[in-house]
């Protein structure tokens, strides 16, 4: 082979190896544009969930924080979250959604509904208002102001209640005033067989001395000054947002700590 022949070839060569690199590179920018395009789309579309969950709460509190399973996107383009977790400092939930009303059975609405330290679980949620969900777990503390409206609500015949935590135990003191003397019940709170709040009542004291119920006060029992029909008070699920139920109750320092749980639920019912 001559001299020219070898060069010519080498020339050749030399050119087809940089239409390699050329397509090479070109392969290589185009899958950087893609994955740049999928990572942006997956930023949108979290940030997307999070409004999503903020329209259909508009209760919950600034700072929340919403995190998801998988990808995010795929599930945008099917229209349903597979699941969410929710962090929030407090989530307040809509008095008109309760399901209590001023019925024959003396049952009243919910004045409001807030939750603090929440954390949430949901499951098969829609992008779309309604934004159905299809399961809601969500566990959170009453203050005790509210769980003293909770019980004001359904029975109107007991005096202004001012809860607080009984020591450190599982129990809750409940203190009013009758014929200006100081009253005192302790209440032992659980779930109720119809999935709502019992306040069992386990103890009583007037002006600092333990007494019985039935103790009579100005021809009265202690009980029926009270207003008190037996002695277990009881919210109903009925009283809560409509869909939720109780699932466990019990006493932290700063209020009743519940969990409520839902299924197949409308969660634009629940925002405040």
């Amino acid at each position: 082979m001559s001299g020219t022949d070898r060069a010519a070839r080498r020339g050749r060569a030399g050119r087809t190896g940089r239409r390699a690199g050329h397509r090479t590179l070109t392969v290589l920018l185009v899958l950087a544009v893609l994955a740049a395009a999928c990572v942006g789309g997956e930023l949108y579309a979290r940030a997307r969930v999070a409004q999503t969950v903020r329209d259909a709460l508009p209760g919950l509190s600034d700072g929340s924080s919403v995190t998801t399973e998988g990808l995010v996107l795929p599930q945008l383009v099917r229209g349903e979250l597979t699941s969410l977790d929710v962090d929030a400092s407090s989530l307040e939930l809509d008095p008109s959604a309760a399901g209590g009303s001023g019925s024959d059975d003396g049952t009243g609405l919910v004045t409001t509904l807030e939750l603090a330290d929440v954390d949430a679980s949901l499951a098969d949620v829609g992008i779309s208002a309604p934004h159905r969900a299809g399961a809601l777990t969500a566990t959170g503390t009453v203050s005790w102001d509210s769980l003293a409206a909770l019980v004001a609500a359904q029975d109107p015949d007991l005096p202004a209640l001012t809860l607080s935590r009984a020591g450190t135990g599982d129990a809750l003191t409940a203190t009013a005033t009758v014929l200006g003397v100081d009253v005192g019940l302790t209440l032992a709170p659980s779930v109720s067989d119809g999935s709502g709040i019992d306040l069992a009542v386990t103890g009583a004291s007037l002006a600092g001395q333990e007494v019985d119920l039935d103790r009579q006060v100005g021809g009265k029992s202690l009980a029926s000054w009270l207003g008190l029909s037996s002695t277990t008070i009881s919210v109903p699920a009925d009283a809560l947002p409509a869909g939720l139920s109780v699932s466990s109750a019990a006493v932290a320092d700063d209020g009743l700590r519940l969990t409520l749980a839902g299924k197949d639920l409308e969660l634009d019912s629940l925002g405040s």
